[in-house]
């Protein structure tokens, strides 16, 4: 009975664990109507950003107005990417909450949509679809690591950057409208988020992109879209069902708001406020911004969207869907976004008829669209093109404004019969005012003295490593000048860990390069480590350099090899192991850890520094205040240190069940990469709780009789070692349990 209260026990730890790692495509496949719920409390502007484990797959952007997301699968909100949620950084998954703490969403998804033309064939890569289950954008370490990561020392508040490409996305199903599944443009998107905590900036997210060719063929008449599904509001019964899509096309904005504001709503507050969206700077010459929105349905009869007459020119383009919504594959999308197009106002659509002269009449049947539906929207802008190598730049943001209703009988008095009146009602001062001061913000992040992001090291294992970096595209930066030395091991102020905050040295004779973003490396010593930064070469001066990035051309050194990894002992014998390297000549000793159980080993970690995210779990070993923040060391104690000449170690505190770790190290206790756990047992302690008496050998018998399992590796209980569990065993139990046997 009390193994099965166990199981239970387990089994319910093991759900309530499940609970802490969700995935947005788990979350999507409930359908909307079970995605819509409250999000938990949390005050803003409280990332406890050292506790975060960069990079993620997942960032949220918290200030006193806005509580928004992004990943790093080309995505906005919560609602299409494929990664792990943070618990502990996020425990409320908004994806675009305002004000915070309401639990008012103004956010199912959004998605980066980047297509163009490549040789004969019209390609366009996406975050989401929003309508098929299809992702086409991911991070170049998709499934073992996220790549947002936390940028420093840049003009906003908090600033994180995420990169992915539409060349890595073979992983998952693919379930769209093109028969030959996704077809890569080959580009790499660098996308950077900021944000302001302070009145009146924190009224708005910043984006700033970089979209750069990493393939062989030029992508001419390029476009980029923005795509959201809004569904705005906090009403348990869906709030997906009664949005408006709308815009102000005199200040370039698009937006969606709940169509009444959610007052007679009794559970939940008012959605007076609204999402809204503007492109703000592009590096290439734009015709035009357009702005289309659709109401997508699984019947084709109801699948509809604004689209103009077919001209001479320009013939209308049937979809193929028999709707004239949603744009289903990559040719429609790319139509979509490349056609010049700025649509009305939902609440007009019932008074397009057949009189217009360049509009479609509505085919909508039965339909009031001023009413009840779920409405998408997208936000392009081109044309552009990209040679290979090459990047653009485009930064949009996307925005709140306070009170856009507040009339609470503007919807039931006005619509459908007089939306003039309805769209007088409602009150854009400030979103007005927010779209202004986004613009302006967005000219900070202009400032060619500012660091290049994205600073890395890539194909590190390869002949021809490389340093990448996001480019600044814009002409005021005529190049880059790269810092590099190798890191003097002897100056560590603890020993196997490179501290963060170490930079090279100002007489470091640079690398000067031209408007490239890459520099492959040569003539360095593969084995040692180095230190780099960079800088924007302005005219006849450099910009700030960039946060130090530390590397190493090789891996850690291979683990010693253990000889075995498992090993029977006799009661009262030493328990000895030993081990085997494949590169003598760089070890200056090993270090032995000894843990209680294998489960305790897993959790070896090396030597490193962090700003705290270690403290949940690990003591540091020393701190280091740095340009007013705050570093700490973390690095675990060796049970013995053992010459680089020594081969094997013998241990007389040896417990049963206690699992041993090697390394080998240099002199600078730069480590290599752990052992495989070496296990240890005595020989009749079978329910391994550290003695040989008769319980071990009633377990014996039962185990040979009764056909029970054994509750740890068979090693314990083969006494004779011949491999099988047999009376002679159950002999030599005896023998040590009443004769005094070893």
């Amino acid at each position: 009975m009390k193994r099965i209260q166990n199981l239970l026990i387990l089994l319910l730890l093991i759900s309530l664990s499940a609970v802490t790692i969700v995935t947005a495509r788990d979350l999507r496949n409930l359908g909307k109507e079970a995605f819509i719920e409250r999000s938990a409390l949390s005050a803003s502007d409280t990332i406890p950003t050292h506790l975060i484990n960069w990079p993620l797959f997942f960032g949220v952007q918290q200030t006193g107005e806005i509580d928004a997301s992004f990943d790093c699968f080309g995505n906005f909100g919560r609602a299409f990417g494929l990664g792990p949620y943070d618990f502990i950084y996020a425990p409320h998954f908004p994806s675009y909450v305002t004000p915070p703490t309401t639990g008012i969403e103004h956010l199912f998804g959004g998605a980066i949509w980047i297509g163009g033309i490549v040789g004969d064939d019209t390609l366009v890569s996406i975050g989401a679809d929003g309508w098929q289950f299809i992702n086409e954008l991911f991070p170049p370490e998709y499934p073992n690591s996220g790549s947002i990561t936390l940028i420093e020392d840049y003009p906003a508040d908090f600033s994180m950057r995420a990169e992915f490409t539409d060349s890595n996305s073979s992983t998952g199903s693919y379930t769209g409208f093109d028969p030959f599944g996704h077809r890569p443009l080959n580009i790499k998107v660098s996308n950077r988020s900021h944000a302001w905590h302070s009145d009146p900036e924190n009224g708005t997210i910043i984006y700033d992109i970089v979209v750069t060719n990493i393939g062989y063929d030029t992508i001419n008449d390029g476009y980029a879209g923005f795509y959201f599904d809004c569904d705005v509001g906090n009403d348990p019964q869906g709030s997906y069902w009664d949005d408006f899509a709308g815009s102000l096309r005199d200040y370039g904005i698009g937006y969606a708001i709940d169509n009444d504001g959610d007052f007679n709503v009794p559970t939940t507050s008012p959605a007076t406020k609204i999402f809204a969206l503007k492109i703000l700077e592009t590096s290439f010459l734009a015709s035009d911004t357009n702005f289309n929105w659709w109401v997508p349905n699984g019947d084709a009869l109801r699948d509809y969207g604004p689209r103009q007459r077919g001209t001479t020119e320009n013939p209308f383009r049937d979809f193929g869907t028999g709707g004239t919504g949603t744009p289903e594959g990559d040719a429609n999308k790319y139509y979509m976004m490349s056609f010049n197009e700025w649509d009305y106002d939902l609440i007009y659509s019932t008074t397009v008829g057949d009189s217009s002269e360049i509009w479609q009449p509505q085919e909508f049947p039965d339909a009031d669209l001023s009413g009840s539906f779920d409405i998408r929207f997208l936000m392009s802008i081109g044309p552009f093109q990209l040679k290979p190598d090459s990047s653009i730049r485009i930064s949009f943001a996307t925005f709140t404004g306070d009170s856009v209703h507040n009339l609470p009988e503007n919807f039931q008095d006005n619509l459908p019969y007089d939306p003039d009146l309805y769209l007088s009602n409602l009150n854009f001062d400030d979103v007005l005012a927010n779209s202004a001061i986004s613009d302006s913000l967005g000219q900070l992040l202009l400032d060619p003295n500012l660091p290049p992001l994205g600073f890395q090291i890539v194909n590190k294992n390869t002949q021809q490593p490389e340093l990448q970096w996001d480019p600044w595209v814009y002409r005021e930066v005529t190049g880059y000048k790269i810092l590099i030395e190798e890191a003097d091991l002897s100056q560590l102020p603890q020993p196997g860990a490179i501290p963060p905050w170490w930079s090279p040295s100002l007489n470091t004779l640079p690398i000067v390069t031209r408007r490239i973003h890459r520099y492959s490396l040569s003539n360095l010593n593969r084995n040692s480590y180095y230190l780099a930064s960079i800088q924007h070469k302005i005219s006849r001066r450099t910009g700030q350099r960039s946060e130090p990035l530390q590397f190493r051309i090789n891996p850690r050194e291979f683990a010693p090899q253990p000889l075995p990894n498992i090993i029977p002992v006799r009661k009262n014998k030493p328990f000895r192991f030993g081990w085997r390297h494949r590169r003598p000549d760089i070890v200056d000793h090993f270090n032995i850890y000894k843990f209680d159980d294998s489960e305790s080993a897993a959790r070896a970690f090396h030597p490193r520094y962090d700003q705290g995210y270690l403290t949940q779990f690990q003591q540091p070993k020393d701190s280091f205040n740095i340009d007013d923040k705050t570093y700490y060391y973390y690095a675990m104690e060796p049970y013995a240190t053992i010459s680089g000449h020594q081969f094997f170690f013998y241990d007389t505190t040896f417990q049963s069940g206690n699992a041993y770790v090697i390394t080998s190290s240099d002199q600078y206790g730069m480590e290599s990469e752990f052992s495989e756990a070496i296990m240890g047992y005595l020989l009749g302690d079978v329910n391994a709780n550290g003695n040989i008496d008769v319980l071990d050998l009633i377990l014996l018998i039962d185990i040979l009789f009764t056909g029970q399992h054994l509750p740890i590796l068979k090693e314990a209980a083969d006494l004779n070692g011949d491999g099988l569990i047999s009376m002679l065993d159950i002999k030599e139990l005896v023998a040590i349990i009443y004769l005094g046997a070893c």
